[in-house]
């Protein structure tokens, strides 16, 4: 019967599983941690290669020899969301910026503090965990990431790109 591949990138781990499309029913899953670095308090970041090898990891073990990938008729990925990856056309530049790192509390209250009207519809304000300041961040302090970045990505984006 045909398959659906579901792939969940977590803080901590990346969960997949194999369900049969018919019946919901779980085929196989395999979950693949991946370290998170705290270099400095507040930040939080991790290595898109450690992603794409917890990806790697994770098919091979829930899609094996006997099982044919031709079955799987579905791919669904969600990802924690507001995780920044600076990409140039390639590649990753620079670590991911993790939804939790707050690193960005200053960019975030500038952009409170312009009074925009977009700000109005943000009843708690704007928050260091968005991408808008995370890139304002990277802009600053990290200008020649900055200057080669072609776009920014999510973390479930990322792993499509990629």
């Amino acid at each position: 019967s045909p398959l659906v591949l579901a792939i969940d990138c977590g803080t901590e781990s990346l969960r997949l599983g194999l369900f049969n499309a018919k019946t919901g029913a779980l085929v196989r899953s395999h979950s693949s941690p991946y370290p998170t670095m705290c270099p400095r308090g507040g930040w939080a970041e991790q290595r898109p290669d450690d992603w794409w090898a917890a990806l790697e990891r994770s098919v091979q073990q829930v899609v094996s020899a006997p099982m044919k990938s031709s079955r799987i008729v579905a791919l669904s990925i969600v990802a924690t969301t507001c995780t920044l990856v600076p990409v140039d056309d390639k590649d990753a530049l620079c670590n991911a910026l993790l939804w939790s790192d707050v690193r960005s509390t200053k960019e975030a209250d500038e952009i409170k503090n312009t009074k925009d009207p977009i700000t109005r519809r943000y009843s708690k304000g704007v928050s260091a965990e968005w991408w808008v300041p995370k890139a304002m961040w990277i802009r600053r302090n990290r200008s020649q990431v900055y200057a080669k970045c072609e776009t920014f990505m999510d973390m479930h984006d990322y792993l499509c790109f990629r």
